[in-house]
């Protein structure tokens, strides 16, 4: 049987562990949104050269 200290010690690791990969995920979110701004950013600049050949000729 598990002890309450060593219980409250095990809830403190598994605490701490699940912040540290909330954290990390956290910061992978933001890594995937910047290229995906990249990329939004890329296509609407090609739709814009595409845009200004059609209405130029």
């Amino acid at each position: 049987m598990v002890d309450k200290n060593n219980m409250n010690m095990i809830n403190e690791q598994l605490f701490e562990f699940m912040t540290k990969i909330y954290n990390e995920m956290q910061e992978g979110f933001k890594q995937v949104n910047l290229k995906i701004d990249g990329v939004e950013n890329e296509a609407k600049k090609q739709i814009l050269k595409l845009n200004m050949r059609l209405y130029l000729n």
